[in-house]
């Protein structure tokens, strides 16, 4: 179920998001290589596992943790965060520590300072940069992830990775500030989600289904084109 921001209930909102499948293989490929992670910790010294091990949690069961530490990922709008920071608090109370991965400077507004943390991404960058950022949340004990799905091209990879090498329960926030849990209780609202993502929704349903049909005979033609002119090339030389 997607709820609003301000407790309500409401449908997801219709913003499409190119490059699906992409985003799919780039994901699922961050998770394999992930398998067999080992990065160094700078808060505890050790070598700690980073890989499908300790993959995202909770999937079967609607039960919300009762986090003492979340980790927030700005992959958005900040006034989206700031738009869903009072419902985080709600659950978890106005003491949890938060983890907050973002790009920007500052912090979001509404967010307690005390009890909150930055994570630069421009400090961690490349793949090693990723694995260690991955062990030092990790070494922290963190139970959920908050990420922002907005449709906007901001960390995106990084969105993704920390939510699938963490062991936390994921909440998912889009560009309306309405969000709902990652489990197999909301698995309509997931399915509807990546429908509108993929623009197979409202007026562009026809389009993408199009395109999808397409797809397969443009893949053909290109690889029958590129073949005639290597075999051109040959004969002529």
């Amino acid at each position: 179920m997607l709820f609003r921001g301000d407790g309500g209930v409401a449908p997801p909102a219709e913003v499409r998001l190119c490059g699906l499948a992409r985003l799919c293989y780039r994901t699922l490929s961050l998770y394999a290589r992930g398998a067999s992670m080992l990065a160094h910790c700078d808060d505890c010294g050790r070598r700690v596992p980073t890989g499908a091990s300790v993959a995202m949690r909770w999937l079967l069961t609607p039960r919300v943790p009762r986090a003492r530490r979340l980790v927030v990922v700005e992959s958005g709008s900040r006034h989206l965060i700031e738009a869903i920071l009072p419902y985080l608090y709600r659950t978890f109370g106005g003491t949890v520590a938060v983890d907050v991965v973002t790009c920007y400077g500052g912090l979001p507004s509404g967010l307690h300072p005390e009890t909150a943390t930055a994570w630069r991404i421009h400090e961690y960058r490349g793949g090693q940069g990723l694995r260690r950022l991955v062990a030092a949340l990790r070494s922290r004990h963190p139970e959920a992830l908050v990420m922002l799905c907005s449709g906007e091209p901001i960390m995106t990879k990084w969105k993704w990775a920390l939510a699938l090498l963490l062991p936390v329960k994921v909440l998912i926030v889009n560009e309306n500030a309405d969000y709902f849990w990652l489990d197999r209780t909301n698995w309509r609202t997931v399915c509807e989600f990546l429908a509108v993502r993929s623009g197979l929704t409202g007026a562009a349903a026809v389009t993408g289904m199009l395109r999808l049909l397409v797809f397969p005979f443009t893949l053909v033609y290109l690889l029958l084109y590129a073949a005639a002119l290597h075999l051109r090339r040959k004969v002529i030389s």
